[in-house]
């Protein structure tokens, strides 16, 4: 209830504006310079702030268009709910066809997975991506094509779920995923200045800073802070400090930062392989480098990992493997608290990185649900 209130209701919804603001825009036709004033901030070599006004891809402005239809203040509410009625949904999809005790498990994880509630208190958009997503992995095994069409909707709003073509590598899903993306992706910059812009001005210079912000969790800030002797600021009892960890070799960061990438994908690919490719596992693995590979990660940015949080946790239980749930748990403990309250950075990277590889260690749940003839792993 807390978390429910002071992150669904109270929270500032700096992001949820700045979606408002785009989508006002577009309606009213003030599409002349869109990203300007972002791309002259990261020419400075800085991420920009949410007001400065929208950083991710075009599409991100059609699917807020209706909302700017309202005033701010009612369309900034109404696009936080309709994402927390997104993730309820996406949540229920997975855990719906589950016995009682699973079930009541999976509901538990998804409501106290923390990123849940940094995703509402931001507003963002990850509840309708995770919506689209879960309807891929529940209709891929059958509808492929339809999949497709759900996963390619969902990468144009958020590039990473495109990475769920690792966890079921056909042609017909990964055809309709990339022509859907393309498509939507294509109309959507018409207005806004063409696609190309805005990967040279917004989207390339977005990956290069090395911000101290605290609240960045990615794992490249891992290792450039712990190893490469990047400083992060810490929001101490008396005030803002800037660390900095003794350990300063930048060079070996940028190594083990490249290797974790590559490690991870590979390990996806092992585990949905592994598994027989199992529809809703493998695109869920595929679906969780999201929370992992980008350079710059927020909290609301662990939320890709939920569903596969959901599908091992649940399947655990329901199989009677108490280690595995059990270390699910201990990888969560680090995400308790705000990234930014205490001195050690990058504790969510850990975390996500704990769930991440017990979803890889437990591909056997699903592979024999998947000989058992359930497509959906009794999800």
């Amino acid at each position: 209830m807390r978390a429910l209130l002071l992150g669904g209701v109270l929270g500032d919804h700096r992001d949820a504006r700045s979606f408002w603001t785009a989508g006002h825009r577009l309606v009213t036709g003030q599409t002349a310079g869109f990203y300007d004033a972002v791309a002259a901030i990261e020419a400075g070599g800085h991420l920009p702030p949410p007001e400065a006004g929208l950083l991710g891809p075009a599409p991100q402005a059609l699917l807020a268009a209706p909302f700017g239809l309202f005033p701010e203040a009612a369309g900034v509410y109404l696009w936080v709910a309709v994402d927390a009625a997104c993730l309820a949904l996406a949540a229920w999809l997975l855990i719906r066809r589950l016995p009682p005790l699973p079930r009541a498990v999976g509901a538990l994880l998804a409501a106290f997975f923390p990123p849940t509630w940094a995703e509402l208190a931001a507003g963002q958009r990850g509840g309708i991506i995770l919506l689209l997503a879960a309807g891929a992995m529940l209709t891929v095994a059958t509808r492929p094509l339809l999949a497709g069409a759900l996963g390619g909707a969902a990468a144009s709003f958020k590039y990473y779920p495109l990475a769920m073509v690792l966890g079921r590598p056909r042609a017909v899903f990964a055809a309709a995923m990339a022509g859907v993306f393309a498509l939507l992706t294509a109309v959507a910059f018409v207005p806004l200045g063409g696609l190309a812009a805005y990967v040279s001005r917004v989207l390339l210079p977005a990956l290069a800073p090395n911000d101290t912000d605290c609240a960045i969790v990615s794992t490249r800030g891992l290792w450039q802070r712990w190893i490469g002797g990047s400083p992060w600021q810490w929001l101490a009892p008396g005030g803002p400090q800037v660390l900095r960890s003794p350990v300063q070799l930048p060079a070996l960061a940028t190594a083990g930062y490249l290797a974790t990438d590559v490690l991870l994908v590979a390990a996806t690919v092992w585990a949905a392989r592994r598994s027989g490719w199992h529809p809703a596992y493998g695109l869920a693995l595929g679906l969780a480098l999201g929370a992992l590979l980008p350079g710059e990660v927020y909290p609301y940015q662990v939320l890709p990992l939920l569903p596969l949080l959901l599908l091992v946790g649940t399947q655990a239980v329901r199989a009677g493997r108490p280690a595995a749930a059990g270390l699910l748990g201990l990888a969560l403990l680090p995400m308790l608290r705000p990234p930014c309250d205490l001195p050690v950075p990058n504790l969510w990277t850990l975390g996500a990185l704990g769930v991440f590889a017990v979803g890889v260690w437990q591909y056997r749940l699903f592979a024999v649900a998947y000989a058992g003839g359930d497509a959906h792993g009794d999800q």
